[in-house]
């Protein structure tokens, strides 16, 4: 659990510092397409810290790993933090709480059965955006004003989940659940 909740913050940090440092640097090589690796670092890491979270038996953390949550903390108030982090943070605490108090709407058979192929869906949706943006096929209509903003993003939204969700079933089922087994 200490080493989880180390990763995500020093991850935290690093993309903290992504964008003063590292672009300086020229290190913009280490992108894929428009989607930066170290904006995704802390989302990972986060999962893997509620992973330890919820199945460590002691659940105790060191009071060093405390001071440099404390720390991290003191310096996101300080400095600009990434959208996606600060949302994948309030979905953590949503997850949570739905330990703590699971509501019926939140547990059922289609969420469980999404949850199976969440992993295969978060590496495989990037390559589906990608996959639209490449075909010019991101944007359904020309966007004359607000509605048909809204109906293409809906429109756009409901292609980019469906064809993740049908390719990660695929590649959970024949790459994923087989891989897992060989561990075991």
């Amino acid at each position: 659990l200490n080493s989880a909740a180390i990763l995500f913050l020093s991850t935290l940090l690093i993309t903290a510092l992504y964008e003063p440092v590292l672009l300086q640097l020229s290190l913009e090589k280490y992108t894929i397409s428009s989607f930066r690796i170290f904006y995704q670092l802390p989302i990972f890491s986060l999962g893997i810290f509620i992973y330890w979270l919820l199945n460590d038996n002691k659940k105790t953390i060191k009071s060093s790993t405390l001071l440099l949550l404390c720390a991290t903390c003191i310096i996101f108030c300080f400095i600009s933090f990434p959208t996606n982090v600060g949302i994948s943070l309030a979905f953590a605490c949503l997850i949570l709480a739905l330990i703590v108090h699971p509501y019926r709407i939140f547990s059922n058979k289609l969420l469980a059965s999404i949850g199976k192929v969440s992993f295969s869906m978060y590496i495989i949706h990037f390559i589906v955006i990608d996959g639209l943006n490449y075909l010019n096929a991101s944007q359904l209509f020309d966007i004359t004003n607000f509605h048909v903003s809204l109906i293409n993003i809906a429109l756009t939204y409901l292609i980019v989940s469906v064809v993740t969700s049908l390719i990660s079933n695929v590649t959970y089922n024949f790459i994923e659940a087989p891989g897992q087994n060989i561990g075991r």
